[in-house]
């Protein structure tokens, strides 16, 4: 007996037991429960051997669960429970797990019902409640290799699943966008929040009665397993009459009932592998939206009310033949399809948002780099002109000190002069005064051409200073060409973040016109399903408009056939010979013909002529009722 099955309803009870949520339970409550779940499975066990187990006065969830796999579902194999009754030990393994599980669900609920069912403002009714309880047990969610997982919850994707088939049934539109809102809140549901979300969002303004009927029809599709139900006509197979019966699709045999309370079985079909349904094609006097099933022992011919019953039909019952050669609930593998989808979907989303989030990544190192790039040519740059703002204040300095030696060296020069002259005065005077004079003007002279040497060197300076001015200039000329090349550079990596961001509003206003088209897609759906819902009006004014043909075809058969047996009547023979038919004649006798004249005759031989021609209208048009109802019969 796997413990798997029942790690549900044992946590509900640990659950409840555990009022402090310590997580622990005292062994004197788990001793009650052990007691009462061996008690209704037939075993002598009455929990004393907790004592022994562990030395904690207290024991987790964990624990206890390996301690009731041991003790307690691992004894059942040993001990013929159901030895005394021969019916049940014919029961296969999967029929006496199920009976043990329903066993373990009603002791387990006596001890959670108390925390479930108090509550404020409540709806659903009592019984209704066990119902969803056992639902939610056989929706909780799982592993990959099939292990209910604790805690106990339910998938938000599965509450939505329930919650739109709750409210298709009693007759309420789903709130998608609401639920989403709350879904991303809540991934999942415990037992409280997913029966308060029954209650306070779909249930308002309905009666407990309304609620059950729901929850009932849920639970039979759920936990009995039934794929489809519902009215259906069938044809005898002994005469060829249709009468309604209420059909039950499971995944190996489609019943027939009566009606909806199950009652009165008629009859039922047993599938497997190697069933077939196919649709029949309809024919002008035969029943419309035919299809045949053709099971394993017999085949049945069905007509549903219309075209889109009829496929539903086909459909599930396809299901239902696909799934025969697998063992197993049909809703289990459904719920676990629906896992693997919905663990695919996550997958992918995962992906994706990971996809996005390197993607954004990468935008961003991008941009980081970007940004640093940029940073690094604004501080190279900023030294670039700091260099250059140093090299011209050297040089002004030097132009500067240049032109201070300038104006000193012209300071001189004209010193010079002021000497030379004062020299070529003194010169004439020694002339006129001293013989002695050619030697001092040979010295002047000789000092004359050493200032003129002196001149020389300054004029080279001179010289050298506007060389320096013009070397000045072509160093200015290089930074300001520097300069402009980092400007350019600056604004080409101004014009790519501009182009940058000029992509992803591009992006942004893409994503807007697919959310637009997708708009419009839905709003021509909804068009098409209005389209489809006129063709549907359509379709049943003329299947009105045939069905008061038909009656009008079997009236006139019903004539032809009086028609008929009148002119049998007349034409019926009495032994070997012939009845002479006496025809009324008041012109006639005893003594025979009167005497009349002849234009009496005359009228009386047209009547008899008149007569003959109507006889052979009624052969003829009893002819052509036999060739209508052969046609009929044809197609």
């Amino acid at each position: 007996m796997a413990l798997n099955e029942k790690r549900t309803r044992l946590w509900h009870a640990f659950h409840s037991l555990d009022d402090s949520l310590t997580g622990s339970v005292p062994k004197s409550q788990l001793k009650v429960l052990t007691h009462n779940i061996a008690s209704i499975l037939g075993l002598q066990n009455d929990g004393s051997g907790l004592n022994e187990y562990m030395s904690t006065p207290t024991l987790t969830l964990n624990e206890y669960l390996y301690y009731m796999q041991v003790e307690v579902f691992d004894c059942i194999k040993e001990n013929d429970t159901f030895g005394s009754n021969d019916r049940l030990d014919k029961i296969d393994k999967e029929d006496r797990n199920k009976i043990d599980i329903d066993k373990v669900d009603d002791v387990c609920w006596m001890i959670c019902k108390r925390k479930y069912l108090n509550r404020e403002n409540r709806i659903i009714l009592d019984e209704d409640v066990l119902k969803l309880w056992k639902i939610f047990n056989f929706l909780a969610e799982t592993d990959e290799e099939g292990k209910v997982l604790l805690p106990v919850v339910m998938d938000s994707q599965e509450v939505a699943c329930l919650g739109e088939k709750y409210t298709q049934i009693i007759g309420r539109p789903w709130k998608t966008k609401e639920f989403d809102s709350v879904a991303d809140e809540i991934n999942t549901f415990y037992f409280q929040q997913m029966l308060n979300f029954l209650e306070t969002w779909c249930s308002l303004g309905l009666s407990g009665l309304d609620v059950g009927l729901a929850i009932k029809e849920l639970y039979e599709e759920i936990i009995c397993d039934v794929i489809k139900k519902g009215f259906l006509t069938k044809k005898g197979q002994a005469f060829a009459n249709w009468k309604d019966r209420w059909f039950v699709l499971l995944p190996t045999v489609l019943s027939y009932y009566v009606s909806s309370d199950l009652k009165e079985c008629k009859g039922e079909i047993k599938l497997d592998s190697f069933s077939k349904v196919e649709p029949i094609s309809n024919k002008s006097l035969a029943k419309a939206n035919r299809f045949v099933v053709k099971g394993v022992d017999r085949s049945i011919e069905i007509s549903a009310p219309d075209i889109r019953t009829k496929n539903a039909w086909i459909r599930a019952i396809e299901s239902a033949i696909a799934y025969c050669s697998q063992t197993g609930s049909y809703q289990k593998a459904a719920f676990k399809q629906r896992k693997q989808a919905r663990d695919a979907l996550r997958n992918e989303l995962q992906k994706q948002e990971k996809k996005k989030h390197e993607e954004e990544e990468n935008v961003k190192r991008e941009r980081e780099d970007l940004q640093r790039r940029l940073t690094e040519k604004e501080s190279r740059l900023k030294e670039v002109n700091e260099m250059g703002e140093k090299k011209r204040l050297i040089l002004e300095e030097k132009l500067k000190e240049g032109e201070d030696r300038r104006k000193r060296e012209e300071e001189k020069l004209n010193e010079h002069q002021r000497q030379l002259e004062q020299e070529k005065l003194a010169r004439a005077e020694a002339e006129l005064r001293f013989e002695e004079e050619a030697r001092l003007r040979e010295a002047e002279q000789q000092r004359l051409r050493e200032l003129e040497d002196l001149q020389k060197q300054l004029e080279e300076r001179l010289e050298a200073e506007s060389r320096a001015k013009r070397d000045e200039e072509i160093v200015r000329t290089l930074q300001s060409r520097l300069l402009e090349e980092e400007f350019q550079k600056r604004e080409m990596l101004e014009n790519i973040q501009v182009a940058i961001e000029e992509s992803l509003a591009s992006e942004r206003q893409k994503r807007e016109n697919l959310e637009e088209e997708r708009q419009e897609q839905e709003m021509i759906m909804e068009e098409e399903r209005k389209k489809l819902e006129a063709l549907e009006l359509e379709r049943k004014a003329t299947d009105e408009k045939l069905q008061n043909a038909i009656v009008k075809l079997a009236e006139a058969e019903r004539e032809k056939k009086k028609t008929q047996s009148k002119l049998k009547a007349r034409e019926k023979p009495i032994g070997l010979a012939r009845c002479i038919q006496p025809e009324p004649n008041p012109h006639i006798t005893h003594r025979g013909l009167g005497a009349f004249s002849e234009l009496e005759f005359q009228k009386k031989r047209s009547a008899g002529v008149q007569e003959s021609e109507s006889g052979d209208d009624l052969n003829d048009g009893s002819f052509n009722n036999n060739e209508h109802a052969d046609s009929g019969v044809d197609a």
